[in-house]
């Protein structure tokens, strides 16, 4: 969905304004739910010990879903002087899904400070919004819809 198309649906800019707003309440809310969920689990034989999922590239604009005993990261990660966008699933035990650094949704360009939002849809896939440049120097609002596996639903690009 490009932002023309989702102005348009979101109303007047105070009605933009305190959907961002819910948007960030929102992703506060499940961060502290999935930190304090965090400090039960045993991922490790060493407390002490953190989980890494992220080896290099400075990564930045965390969130974080829990689902049906999965944990869903997805973040920023600088790759040659460019952000991409990566998704991380983690089982109940912290075992990493995909490989690496996660699974690589975007790698198209921003000037701006990341951020971005992370749900589940009633159906059960991972719906992702969040802002790039792929268009020109403003930027866009795009939306990904994947399953589970990683397999793109809306295509490749959003």
């Amino acid at each position: 969905m490009e932002s023309n198309e989702m102005s348009k649906s979101c109303g007047t800019k105070n009605e933009q304004y305190c959907c961002y707003i819910i948007i960030k309440v929102m992703i506060f809310v499940c961060l502290f739910l999935v930190s304090f969920g965090t400090l039960m689990a045993q991922w490790s034989n060493n407390p002490s010990s953190n989980l890494i999922l992220c080896q290099q590239g400075q990564p930045k604009s965390a969130e974080v879903v829990c689902f049906n005993g999965q944990y869903l990261i997805t973040y920023f990660k600088a790759v040659n002087k460019n952000y991409c966008y990566y998704l991380q699933i983690l089982d109940f035990d912290g075992h990493p899904k995909f490989s690496g650094d996660g699974l690589m949704i975007s790698n198209h360009p921003f000037q701006t400070s990341p951020s971005s939002d992370l749900i589940i849809d009633l159906d059960g896939n991972i719906i992702i919004a969040f802002g790039d440049n792929r268009n020109d120097e403003y930027s866009d609002i795009v939306l990904y819809k994947m399953d589970f596996a990683g397999n793109q639903l809306w295509g490749n690009d959003g």
